[in-house]
């Protein structure tokens, strides 16, 4: 800048319209200091490149400010010419900025008496700035001759006598202003209708608060809020816990943003719960805050309803379960951990085809039609339990129609390994009553004529002129003996069958037994193991044991190949005398396994099949029972007995 520079002239450079200059000239530049060096004004050539330089980029900085500004606004000199003017002045008034700038004043914009208003304030201000009003209303007409109502505001920038003019159209001040309006109405609306409480409080002080709310604690519009806090709605308990979240959160220590549950106090002194979600808002007042509050009774009934149908259900002896139909659970109870051997977390994870054999996968999709065509369904499966143990299952099928946005199956399962066991021992019981009963009905009518037809062979066989048939007479009565053996066999079937029971050692008929038992063996090439433990005196009748043990003994050999070992035990467990008869054959298969004990069924070239089924009957007079585990390993057969004055327990 050169010392001729005059006041008349800033503005008129491209230099001056930079506020940022202006703040700075602002301080230097006076009436008498014009024209004069001055220790803010630049006098060598360099120093004047530098200014200018620094001019052009507060112009720059300045202009974009000046394009942010979300009104039109111009700069303007005293005389109303335009210098300056955005974007928005531009749309404005239908010009482009070139055509405005020094070229166009404001008053070719104004009709004639709002430009002479506003000339007889620019005087008024050269006398006092704070003189004129600095909001004007005018009726701006733009480059198609439309006129428009606007708000002018014009501030004058300091010791520059230049102004800024900012331009609204009243139109869209009032549009914004019904849009504010109805904005307001809405939410007042919005809040007045909440079927939520809510209350707005400024510092300490409760400012506003919806009808709900007030009906929530029992107040009525009339009650006054002045002096009141939110507090006055907690109960005493809970007002260190509402007090101390805020500053927990502030803190980082309690970031989950979840609402806080407290004690809500009404105005008649009771309490119920309540649920509150606290929010912080700026208003133009300074910071307020915000907190909606529900009346969580109900639902907290619910959660106690629901905590005690879930300790019933966990209750229960039998498992219940809910699940979808693609097998994932929604509910699991105790019993059915229980079952399944998992627990309720694991469960969960778990989907209701995985706890079965894969024929229930199998038959789930015929299994689901019933089910959905009748509602309900009783059907029998076999499950896996951890570790490998299968158990039956009896299952009593529900459908629960929609009940979380989609049909889920309730199953109610019982255990019924043990009542299959019965009712298969039942039914073979039944069976060996059958043939008991029938072989006490013919046995004697068979005898009879066998013992007259044995008696003559006998008397046949001492002629001396049929001394040459002996051998097959000799034939003959072996025939007839082991049919009577038969018969003896077959009669021990019958229920009535009797017993002389007497106290006496299970080891001790072992010890006897043994050396018969090992000549047996030896012809087999079999090895016998015989381990004998302390068990007490159980009442016996010791040709029946014997009987059954020569029985088992004699399957167990026959079991097996040459050069096996056959294992015989006895142990006390679970109050029980177990004796127990192992071989190291190759198992049962489960066809035959399900035909064991039944009459007259063997897988024996020659026996006769009741040798197992005299072993139940035995076992039946004795109170006993015959437990089977067999494998590719071998078959164990384990007969328990129980002890005098002990208590009966499963052994398996």
């Amino acid at each position: 800048m050169s010392k001729t520079l005059k006041k008349q002239d800033i503005g008129k450079q491209p230099e001056a319209r930079a506020t940022a200059l202006w703040n700075r000239m602002s301080n230097n530049l006076k009436d008498q200091d014009i024209g004069k060096p001055s220790p803010g004004i630049c006098t060598g050539a360099e120093e004047l490149g530098l200014a200018g330089e620094a001019v052009r980029r507060a112009e720059i900085d300045y202009r974009v400010i000046f394009e942010a500004m979300g009104h039109a606004t111009a700069l303007i000199e005293d005389d109303l010419t335009i210098t300056l003017a955005n974007r928005e002045f531009d749309k404005l008034s239908g010009y482009s900025r070139e055509q405005i700038e020094g070229k166009k004043t404001l008053a070719e914009f104004l009709a004639p008496h709002d430009a002479r208003e506003i000339r007889d304030y620019f005087s008024q201000r050269g006398e006092n700035y704070n003189a004129p009003p600095k909001n004007y209303t005018i009726l701006f007409t733009n480059q198609q001759g439309e006129p428009m109502e606007a708000v002018v505001t014009l501030t004058m920038v300091p010791q520059l006598r230049k102004s800024i003019l900012t331009l609204a159209e009243v139109r869209k001040l009032r549009e914004a202003e019904e849009s504010l309006k109805s904005s307001e109405a809405r939410f007042r609306s919005l809040f007045e209708l909440s079927p939520v409480g809510i209350a707005l409080s400024h510092g300490d002080s409760l400012i506003y608060v919806n009808p709900e709310l007030l009906r929530m604690f029992g107040l009525d519009e009339t009650t006054k809020l002045q002096g009141k806090t939110f507090m006055n709605f907690v109960a005493p308990i809970s007002r260190q816990m509402i007090t101390e979240r805020p500053e927990r959160r502030m803190q980082g220590q309690d970031m989950s943003g979840s609402p806080a549950e407290a004690i809500g106090l009404r105005k008649d002194g009771t309490t119920f719960p309540v649920q509150i979600e606290a929010f912080r808002i700026d208003l133009h007042d300074g910071p307020a805050s915000v907190a909606f509050i529900s009346d969580i009774t109900e639902h907290k009934q619910a959660e106690a309803e629901l905590r005690l149908r879930a300790q019933l259900l966990d209750a229960a002896n039998d498992s219940i379960v809910v699940h979808d139909f693609s097998g994932s659970f929604f509910f699991v109870n105790e019993a059915a951990c229980k079952l399944y051997g998992y627990t309720k977390a694991k469960m969960m994870q778990k989907n209701v085809f995985d706890l079965n054999t894969p024929e229930y996968k199998q038959l789930w999709e015929s299994r689901t039609k019933i089910l959905k065509e009748k509602g309900q369904l009783v059907f029998e499966v076999v499950n896996a339990r951890k570790g490998g143990l299968y158990t039956t299952l009896e299952v009593n099928a529900r459908l629960l129609e929609e009940t979380v946005g989609e049909a889920l199956v309730l199953c109610v399962s019982r255990d019924i390994t043990e009542r299959k066991k019965y009712e298969k021992e039942m039914a073979r019981l039944d069976r060996l009553n059958l043939m008991g009963e029938i072989a006490a009905g013919i046995a004697h009518e068979i005898r009879n004529p066998m013992t007259v037809v044995r008696g003559y062979l006998q008397i046949m066989q001492l002629k001396e002129d049929l001394a040459s048939h002996n051998k097959r007479f000799d034939t003959m009565i072996e025939e007839l003996d082991r049919a009577n053996a038969i018969i003896t066999e077959f009669l021990s079937l019958a229920r009535n069958a009797p017993s002389n029971l007497k106290k006496q050692s299970i080891n001790s008929i072992l010890t006897s037994l043994l050396p018969l038992i090992q000549a047996d063996a030896a012809e087999h090439g079999i090895t016998i193991s015989l381990s004998l433990s302390d068990t007490p005196e159980i009442n016996l009748d010791e040709q029946q044991i014997r009987q059954l043990i020569l029985n088992l003994v004699r399957n167990g050999i026959e079991a097996m190949s040459r050069h096996g070992e056959l294992t015989i035990k006895t142990c006390m467990k679970k109050n029980r005398v177990v004796l127990s008869i192992k071989d190291r054959g190759n198992g049962i298969p489960p066809d035959v396994l399900e035909k064991l004990g039944t009459p007259f069924f063997t897988t024996k070239e020659q026996g006769t099949g009741l040798g197992l089924p005299v072993c139940y009957r035995i076992a039946e007079s004795h109170n006993a029972r015959i437990e089977i585990k067999t494998g590719k390993r071998g078959t164990t057969f384990m007969v328990s007995f129980q002890v005098p004055s002990l208590q009966d327990e499963d052994i398996s």
